[in-house]
C-alpha cells in the first residue's frame, strides 16, 4: 500500500495526497466545531486602517486560505496518482493531470464556501420590517429623545430587545408603543401606542 504513494515518481503526488487530505479534514472539522486555530490564511483585502478580525467568518472565504491550498495539494495528489497508477501514464502526463485535479478541487471548494456564504442573513433587512410593529418599553425611554432605552419587539418572528428613542413624553416600563422610524444604528424611534 505504501508503495503505491511512495515508489518512485508517485511520492511527487502521495505526499500532496497525504499532507493536503489530512490539513484539509482537520481545518474543515475545526471550522464546524468553531475551534478554527489554524489562521494561517493570507488576507487579500486588509482594510484601510489595517487591522483585520482575526474573528471574521468571511477568513473561512479567502482566496488564498490555508483551506484552498490543502484543496489544492489533495486534488494535485489524488488525481496525479490516478493517472500515474489508473492509467500507467509518464510523468508529464501524471502532472497535467494532477494539475487539473487540484485547479478541479479548488473550484469545487470555492463553489461550496460560496454557498455556505450565501445562508448568512443580513440583520438590518429584518429591523426594516419593524417599522409599524408594537412592542412593549423594557427599560424606560427617555422622553424629547433626551437619551435611550430599550423595548421588547417581534421582528420576523423573533423577539428583540432594541434600544429606542423617542422625541414624545417619557415611556415608563412596560408600557406599549409602536415602532416609526428606524435609525441607521439598528435602534428604533418609538411613540406611545395609547
Amino acid at each position: 500500500m505504501i508503495d503505491m504513494f511512495m515508489s518512485g515518481q508517485a511520492a511527487w503526488f502521495g505526499v500532496p495526497a497525504i499532507a493536503g487530505t489530512l490539513i484539509f479534514i482537520l481545518k474543515l472539522v475545526l471550522m464546524f466545531v468553531g475551534g478554527d486555530s489554524l489562521d494561517l490564511d493570507t488576507d487579500i483585502d486588509t482594510p484601510p486602517d489595517g487591522i483585520a478580525d482575526a474573528h471574521d467568518s468571511t477568513s473561512a472565504f479567502k482566496a488564498f486560505s490555508l483551506q484552498s491550498v490543502a484543496a489544492f495539494a489533495m486534488g494535485f495528489g489524488w488525481g496525479g496518482l490516478a493517472v500515474y497508477h489508473g492509467l500507467n501514464a509518464g510523468i508529464m502526463m501524471s502532472v497535467i493531470g494532477a494539475v487539473g485535479g487540484g485547479v478541479l478541487m479548488m473550484w469545487v471548494l470555492a463553489v461550496l464556501l460560496k454557498g455556505m456564504l450565501s445562508l448568512q442573513s443580513d440583520g438590518t433587512a429584518t429591523m426594516r420590517s419593524a417599522v409599524g410593529t408594537e412592542g412593549d418599553v423594557y427599560v424606560t425611554v427617555p422622553g424629547e429623545g433626551a437619551g435611550r432605552g430599550q423595548v421588547k419587539l417581534v421582528v420576523s418572528g423573533r423577539q428583540r430587545i432594541v434600544n429606542a428613542t423617542t422625541e414624545g413624553d417619557p415611556l415608563p416600563t412596560s408600557s406599549r408603543v409602536k415602532v416609526v422610524r428606524v435609525n441607521d444604528d439598528n435602534s428604533v424611534s418609538v411613540v406611545g401606542a395609547g
